[in-house]
């Protein structure tokens, strides 16, 4: 993206910082939930378990998730949102609204937080 931004508008170019995604496949593995320390944790092992993690900003569309967990409230279905962002709180606020107790927030998670396999 840096480069297809670059060629439109070179005078910029110095100004562009890319911020690499930092998953490494080779470090972080999918484990199955009865392993998982992080599951175990929050009490995610035996429910099926709706995951939105990341960003939650002014263009992401936080409302449909809320939404399906209106709809799935009376389900074996838990949401956990982790991250943060301007729409967290709303989401926060939202849910206590309508006192939904499939909804969980938890804070941005650190690189260094995350299991070794």
């Amino acid at each position: 993206m840096k480069d297809r931004i670059s060629a439109r508008v070179p005078e910029i170019a110095d100004k562009i910082t890319v911020i690499h995604n930092w998953a490494d496949p080779t470090w972080i593995k999918p484990l199955v939930k009865q392993q998982n320390s992080f599951a175990q944790q929050h009490d995610l092992v035996n429910t099926f378990t709706v995951l939105y993690s990341g960003n939650m900003g002014r263009c992401h569309d936080m409302e449909t998730i809320l939404g399906a967990a209106w709809e799935l409230r009376d389900e074996p279905v838990q949401f956990l949102f982790i991250g943060a962002g301007p729409k967290r709180e709303p989401c926060v606020k939202r849910v206590e609204e309508l006192g939904l107790s499939n909804c969980h927030f938890c804070p941005t998670k650190i690189k260094h937080c995350c299991p070794n396999p």
